[in-house]
């Protein structure tokens, strides 16, 4: 074995061991390994890691249908034909939600299974099959178990497939990953308009089957591109093939003496964590941070559908309000793109400062949203309410970014699916349960400062938990 390393470092990638070493038999290329071959063949000059991204984009976009700006094309539609009112609409979307929060954990341990190609094809025909039977739909059970196929096919399992995967596949360059994916969001965004005109031409029901043969054709191109790891395919993660070489000359150097000299020990190098479940499940670190980003969701979710009262509850008019979607649009492109850009040069603990702080930023933001009208530092202006919007929308974006990669970072990529099973689970629940909140302190009190201290006090102790134990945390 030793005359084998040596031989590996003269003679470069080559996995051959040694001529001399007769009957040694040839090591089998990994499983997979095929298709980053033939792109090798054909001069592909990228990583095969964005490969995997440009599928994962795909996806994306095929989970669109699924997300409330997807269903709320077909609302009026829906409503007219099955003679159903709004607030029925509105309970079985709250349904789906928290149904598929439920059955996320148990998505995130199929993936860890199965993988993302079985996954990605199951979650696809389960959406293709939920559109089918929407359009199909005549009565309300029919209209309710298609909402909640739909909604757990294609957002809580193509996200968590697409959060995992490209985590997997990228450690050094994620935030880079992590912008690239983000452009699949102009996809989410042209789908009502796209949609709306279809409809006016085809119909709600014919639309909706013509975007069940959609899914299934982005559907199965992404999974014949999708592979579980870079590992899969003998690559390493951001496509680094050197480190190979690297290991073997440390490898070489530890076990054979040099000039005559004792055998060295190869100096230590940074090992990424690899957390098993049972572990993860029992530190406070990971509810924490669950928790803090739960609570932010809950926030988040609660603000985007009762916006106009709460800031036409201090003074504001409903047609500012209307337009603060444009400059929170921007600022949360322009954090999302900067953090992008510059996480990559960051080492974990400092991305998980930067997450710190990013919370804290936040939670400030809350509390200015929690002063009464009459205070000076109130939101009570259109001016206040876009410089508030401005600022909200840098740090949510921000924030978005830095999360997606974070778990991967302190737990590491063994059980990665798993914990976003749980992550994205909570975080459906509570982008349910927001907006129910927020409505209720509104109906109890008069005003939504209720439920706005509250998320903020319980996100301010998470977030004090996480600060107090991050230095654990910290492998880098």
């Amino acid at each position: 074995h030793i005359q084998a390393v040596r031989c590996t470092l003269r003679i470069g990638s080559t996995r051959r061991p040694p001529a001399q070493m007769a009957g040694a038999q040839p090591v089998p290329p990994a499983h997979g390994a095929g298709a980053s071959n033939r792109l090798a063949q054909l001069g592909f000059p990228l990583f095969y890691g964005y490969a995997v991204i440009a599928a994962v984009m795909c996806l994306d976009v095929c989970t669109a249908p699924g997300h409330s700006t997807g269903v709320n094309v077909f609302v009026d539609n829906i409503i007219g034909d099955l003679n159903i009112t709004r607030t029925t609409v509105s309970g079985i979307w709250t349904t789906a939600l928290l149904a598929s929060s439920m059955l996320a954990p148990l998505a995130g341990a199929a993936l860890d299974r199965v993988g993302p190609q079985v996954m990605g094809l199951v979650a696809s025909l389960g959406l293709a099959s939920a559109l089918v039977l929407l359009s199909h739909a005549r009565t309300i059970t029919a209209f309710g178990l298609s909402i909640c196929l739909m909604r757990f096919s294609g957002p809580e399992c193509m996200m968590i497939l697409g959060n995992t995967t490209v985590n997997r596949w990228f450690v050094r360059r994620r935030g880079r990953a992590t912008v690239i994916r983000s452009f699949s969001e102009a996809g989410l965004l042209a789908f009502p308009a796209l949609v709306n005109s279809t409809i006016g031409h085809l119909g709600w029901r014919a639309t909706l089957r013509l975007l069940s043969v959609a899914v299934v054709v982005l559907g199965a191109a992404a999974c014949a591109v999708l592979r579980r790891d870079p590992e899969s395919l003998a690559l390493l993660p951001d496509g680094d093939v050197d480190t190979k070489k690297r290991d073997l000359q440390e490898t070489a150097d530890t076990l054979l003496p040099q000039h005559g000299t004792e055998a060295r020990t190869a100096a230590p190098r940074t090992r990424e964590p690899a957390w098993e479940f049972t572990d993860v499940v029992r530190d406070p670190f990971f509810w924490a941070l669950c928790v803090a980003s739960g609570l932010f969701n809950l926030f988040w979710a609660g603000v985007n559908l009762h916006s106009v009262d709460i800031f036409g509850s201090n003074g504001v008019e409903k047609a500012h309000v209307a337009a603060l979607t444009v400059p929170f649009a921007v600022a949360s492109m322009c954090g999302s793109l900067w953090t992008g850009l510059r996480i990559d040069t960051m080492s974990p603990q400092q991305r998980l400062l930067l997450l710190l702080k990013t919370y804290a930023a936040l939670g400030v933001e809350m509390w200015f949203l929690a002063l009464p009208s009459s205070s000076a530092f109130a939101v009570n202006t259109p001016r206040r309410a876009m410089l508030w919007y401005s600022g909200y929308g840098f740090f949510c974006g921000l924030g978005f970014c830095v999360f997606s990669m974070i778990f991967a970072d302190v737990f590491g990529r063994t059980c990665l699916g798993r914990i976003n099973g749980i992550v994205a689970g909570l975080h459906t629940a509570t982008a349910g349960l927001g907006p129910l909140a927020f409505g209720w302190s509104r109906d109890v009190t008069g005003s939504y400062r209720l439920a706005i201290l509250a998320c903020l006090s319980v996100f301010a102790l998470a977030t004090a938990v996480l600060a107090l134990r991050q230095h654990r945390h910290a492998w880098n």
